[in-house]
């Protein structure tokens, strides 16, 4: 492993975090935008090659390396799963100021509302739940790798 100066920071660690987001992503553009935007008369915003990429095809993608691999997510990714969020946030709020003058990729991202706070701390929580979620997923397939491994000794 390549000594990078950050040793907290390792590639599976970057895997539990793209892992939960991934997740929590689908669901919150499949349950939530999505009818939101059939709702507002603009479910192409949805119902596109990139978006399909992007919030379907990269979490399937995710879930079956997860599966297929004997990788397990760790707590130690509690601090970048907590930043992931901020860090897309202060993204948003600039491209918002500078490029995209006055776009929201998300509807919740706007400021000025009343319930911003609120939409921003439940995303920092949501992202939080997520990484639980898969760290949950993680101890199942814990249990089941090491029921597989016990099967293979005692046949032996």
């Amino acid at each position: 492993m390549r000594d990078s100066g950050l040793h907290w920071i390792d590639l599976e660690l970057l895997l539990d975090v793209c892992l939960a987001a991934s997740l929590l992503i689908c669901v919150v553009v499949w349950t939530i935008l999505y009818p939101y935007a059939v709702k507002t008369g603009h479910p192409e915003k949805i119902l596109n090659g990139v978006s399909y990429c992007q919030h379907g095809a990269n979490v399937l993608l995710l879930q079956l390396d997860f599966l297929a691999t004997r990788h397990l997510v760790s707590k130690d990714a509690l601090p970048l799963i907590m930043g992931w969020p901020s860090v897309y946030a202060v993204f948003a709020w600039i491209v918002h100021g500078t490029v995209a003058k006055g776009f929201w990729p998300y509807p919740f991202l706007e400021l000025n509302t009343p319930w911003a706070p609120l939409w921003y701390g439940g995303l920092l929580a949501a992202h939080i739940m997520a990484l639980i979620l898969v760290m949950l997923l993680s101890k199942v397939k814990q249990k089941k790798q090491r029921a597989v491994t016990f099967t293979d000794q005692v046949e032996v």
